[in-house]
């Protein structure tokens, strides 16, 4: 309740392009099961009421305002305990979220709504409330990790370190990444996304 009331619902603005973008195949669409089956009052087939859409957002917007405090009081508790210039704090959301973008909810598409996702690092060291723009991949965490906890990079790995966007969040990315959902292969530049089906 306590992060419920931090918005209201009259501030709440609907998605301003619940439509299937033009042209789209039927595979880059789905019917939302997560949330038909799991959530009451949501009709199992055809759109949500603006009504209930602006309940779903409401919630979305207090469960991540109370993640983010839940964040806090570990960062907070680290502080405490004199740790935070020891420990490596890696933030990252498995997948973005529509809220009715293209007629969709929840997760699960090729759309920038599931395929752009926050990643935050907290390094030692390394200064804080810095934003990089640079394309990554979540193939890149694992070797960012080993290159700064000072570990040997195993041979097998994909991605690539972070390290020099922790340094320079200037430095230049890569030229494209890959997403894969169902049968569509998405690639992003730093322009385009493409997705084949």
């Amino acid at each position: 309740k306590k992060y419920w009331d931090m918005y209201k619902r009259e501030d709440i603005n609907l998605a301003d392009n619940p439509f299937a973008p033009r042209n789209s195949p039927k595979q880059a669409l789905h019917n939302w099961n997560e949330l038909r089956s799991m959530y009451t009052n949501i009709p199992q087939t055809g759109p949500v009421s603006d009504d209930m859409a602006r309940t779903l957002i409401h919630g979305y917007y207090a469960c991540t305002t109370y993640t983010d405090a839940m964040i806090g009081n570990i960062l907070n508790e680290l502080d405490r305990l004199d740790m935070r210039q020891e420990t490596l704090i890696v933030l990252w959301g498995d997948n973005g979220w529509q809220l009715g973008e293209h007629g969709l909810w929840c997760k699960h598409a090729n759309f920038n709504t599931s395929l752009h996702v926050p990643l935050i690092f907290s390094v030692p060291g390394m200064s804080h409330d810095t934003k990089c723009n640079a394309l990554v991949e979540f193939t890149d965490i694992y070797p960012t990790l080993c290159e700064l906890a000072g570990l040997p990079l195993p041979s097998h790995l994909q991605g690539t370190s972070l390290v020099p966007h922790l340094k320079n969040p200037q430095a230049p990315g890569k030229e494209a990444v890959f997403a894969r959902y169902l049968k569509g292969d998405s690639i992003r530049t730093d322009r385009y996304l493409y997705t084949e089906w």
